[in-house]
């Protein structure tokens, strides 16, 4: 990213730089302008029995997101 060159500012999601912020390459301005949060949902059919997999996709998914704080 050329914001991390010092090229001047960017604009992304925060799942794309926030490594970066967190190394201190770039850091956030502006930061009153965000727009707010949306959730984000994992959708399947309805079954009696969920795949394994499924389900484990879904613990994976929900972990990462809750410690990336995103």
């Amino acid at each position: 990213m050329a914001a991390a060159l010092g090229l001047g500012i960017a604009f992304g999601p925060l799942w794309q730089v926030k490594s970066l912020i967190d190394r201190g390459d770039v850091e956030l301005i502006l930061s009153r302008f965000e727009p707010p949060t949306i959730p984000i949902n994992a959708v399947w059919p309805a079954t009696k029995v969920l795949p394994a997999r499924t389900q484990l996709f879904v613990e994976f998914l929900a972990a990462r997101l809750q410690r990336q704080q995103l």
